[in-house]
């Protein structure tokens, strides 16, 4: 059962901080040309409730580290992974360097069903940013269509230990200028765990060189949206 009253907690803040489908032209190491990586204001992201003030940052990280973590003695580094601290609600806020579609969202997290989250509720665009001093089971529970609420809630996470890619709305993600993801309860009620987060769709960035594709959709379309080589089941749970 969600329960997103945090007086009790004493929760602190952490502060830490394109181009259209066409997975035919994939390096291993680089990944597919619309993960939004470089769109990430990195500096500017912020998470709650976490263990750390300064490893929010670093679940974000180019497609060729995304298994860092893996290797014998790695997987207890904090320095690799996001950690809830006094329970397993967390809440990880992304800013963009600039205005941005969504067409998915990419997770590694666990290892194991301990530490990986029942749900994720994404919301976009909020002000002011989430808190954990708001009533947040009122405001999981608002319509995607108010301003307010959730655009989607990813409810059927995966329990895996590679990187795991989930559809979003694209309707309900275009002109975002950052995400705010929520973690309600992890699968193993104590702590959440997070190695690696990402986002596959198109920006128009405030930087110089101007805007890089601006092609918008009215729904996802499946058949259109390949999944990247290497990532596990999830690619087909929309969520509500």
């Amino acid at each position: 059962m969600m329960s997103c009253s945090h007086d009790h907690h004493g929760h602190g803040h952490g502060h830490d901080h394109s181009h259209h489908d066409d997975d035919s032209h994939i390096h291993p190491d680089e990944g597919p040309s619309d993960l939004l990586y470089s769109s990430i204001s990195l500096s500017q992201v912020t998470s709650l409730n976490t263990t750390s003030t300064t490893t929010a940052r670093n679940v974000f990280k180019p497609w060729n580290e995304r298994n860092k973590g893996d290797a014998p003695g790695e997987e207890d580094d904090p320095s690799l992974y996001l950690e809830s601290d006094a329970d397993d609600q967390l809440v990880l806020r992304v800013p963009f360097e600039g205005s941005c579609k969504l067409k998915s969202l990419l997770l590694k997290c666990g290892p194991g069903q301990d530490l990986t989250p029942e749900t994720v509720v994404l919301f976009a665009n909020c002000d002011p940013p989430l808190d954990f001093s708001e009533d947040l089971e009122a405001r999981c529970a608002l319509p995607a269509t108010s301003r307010e609420g959730p655009k989607q809630k990813l409810e059927s996470v995966a329990v895996a230990k590679d990187v795991v890619e989930y559809p979003l709305r694209v309707a309900r993600f275009t002109g975002v200028r950052d995400v705010t993801l929520f973690v309600p309860s992890s699968l193993g009620g104590e702590k959440t765990r997070i190695y690696y987060v990402g986002f596959r769709g198109d920006s128009t960035t405030f930087r110089r060189e101007g805007p890089t594709n601006l092609v918008y959709e009215a729904t996802p379309q499946l058949k259109d949206h390949k999944k990247i080589p290497g990532t596990e089941a999830g690619f087909d749970r929309l969520g509500s």
